[in-house]
């Protein structure tokens, strides 16, 4: 068919799903005035209303249906372009959500891969201290090209430093920080992915108590399964017994829980009303860390030389090298990447993505030759793939149901 001069076959279907739009929102609004009017023969039936004021009634909510109408009719009309339906704008979040998962994917394989090549000689806190410092001078550079002067003072002000729960999250991602790259001296990145997906269960429990969240019964049982499969991992895996693993992995355990109670605070800080904005909030914690880490690094000095009787040093540096300066840089992407990931979505969605990582770093180790997979292990890693795709879809699926229900409410 020849098409005119002047127009295209996207333009016409453009127009074409302006006009079946317009005209799905005129039958809604002429829906809407003529249940007005049979509103308004009720109450004059009844006798509440008089008959002219019965009239003026009707035909006031006609007007104003029709204008609301035709509000997004004209604006589709004037641009060639339909007005986004909420199906839409709930695909374009799914779409951004995956981009982040992905990014975040890379940056914690890349936080586990760094962490473990980096030489060990090095005092873990002073790694944990230039990361909060870099972090810190990020957030208040942002600050100053939003908001000016103001907003260096509101990441800088003591009442937000030390609102309880932004000072909680800095302490426990101080000791959670620090117990990780302690780890590190003994045990591969692979090895403490594995043992780290305990933080799942206990945050999914914990949030339920801290900050309300209910999980429907089949998430529950896709959570439980996957820290069951990451278990069966450890245990093919380890060849260990409860009590050797209880004492290989101390460090590994105190990060868990400090882990899982920093990213509970500081989801409450990013989703509470009212909120400051995100980079504030993280200058903030990053300004707590650093006060923490401080602290730490001047007890364990002061330790040391107690214990060994040598002279107390702020040589805090000693042993650094370039595979540090990888550990520092990976950690301050990592940070800003993990509090846009529990902002967005959740602690339990980013630990559940934690698992996939988990997978990804024990591919690595068998692509390097380190160790071989069993068919055991390899069952198990495509089934912790498999439960992650289902806690995406039930998840959304759960997100899409409440949304619906909202629309839906008296």
């Amino acid at each position: 068919m020849a098409v005119p001069l002047g127009s295209s076959s996207g333009l016409e279907a453009r127009r074409a799903v302006s006009w079946r739009q317009a005209d799905h929102l005129v039958t809604e609004s002429s829906h809407r005035a003529d249940a007005s009017r049979a509103g308004a023969k009720r109450l004059v039936a009844s006798g509440h209303l008089r008959p002219f004021v019965a009239v003026f009634a009707s035909s006031t909510a006609a007007a104003v249906s029709m204008r609301s109408a035709r509000r997004p009719l004209l604006r589709s009309l004037r641009t060639g372009k339909a007005t986004p339906t909420p199906q839409e704008g709930s695909e374009k979040a799914a779409f951004w959500s995956i981009c982040l998962v992905a990014v975040y994917i890379s940056c914690d394989v890349g936080v586990n891969l760094c962490s473990e090549a980096a030489s060990q000689g090095y005092q873990k806190a002073s790694a944990v201290l230039v990361t909060s410092l870099v972090s810190a001078v990020i957030g208040a550079v942002w600050a100053v090209r939003h908001d000016g002067w103001r907003g260096v003072q509101q990441c800088m002000a003591p009442e937000n430093v030390f609102y309880r729960s932004n000072f909680f999250a800095s302490v426990l991602f101080a000791c959670s920080s620090i117990s990780l790259l302690k780890a590190f001296e003994k045990q591969s990145a692979a090895f403490i992915k594995l043992v780290g997906q305990l933080k799942l269960p206990l945050a999914a429990f914990l949030a339920r108590y801290f900050l309300g969240k209910r999980y429907s019964l089949a998430l529950k049982l896709n959570i439980w399964t996957i820290s069951c499969a990451c278990g069966a991992i450890v245990v093919l895996r380890t060849n260990l017994n409860f009590w050797g693993i209880f004492n290989k992995l101390k460090y590994i355990l105190f990060m868990v829980i400090s882990n899982v109670g920093a990213n509970l605070a500081a989801e409450s800080s990013l989703k509470r009303p009212n909120a400051l904005p995100f980079h504030v909030i993280m200058t903030n914690m990053r300004i707590g860390e650093i006060i923490c880490t401080l602290v730490f690094l001047f007890g364990y000095n002061l330790l040391q030389r107690l214990q060994h009787e040598s002279s107390f040093s702020w040589n805090i540096f000693s042993g650094w090298d370039q595979t540090i300066l990888l550990v520092v840089g990976s950690h301050v992407l990592d940070t800003w990447i993990t509090a846009l990931m529990v902002k967005r979505l959740s602690s339990v969605h980013k630990y559940v993505v934690k698992c996939f990582t988990m997978v990804v770093l024990f591919g690595i180790t068998w692509y390097r030759g380190k160790r071989s997979w069993t068919l055991a292990e390899v069952l198990v890693a495509v089934m912790i793939v498999l439960l992650t795709l289902q806690f995406a879809a039930l998840s959304h699926e759960d997100k899409k149901n409440a949304a619906w229900r909202s629309d839906t409410a008296p």
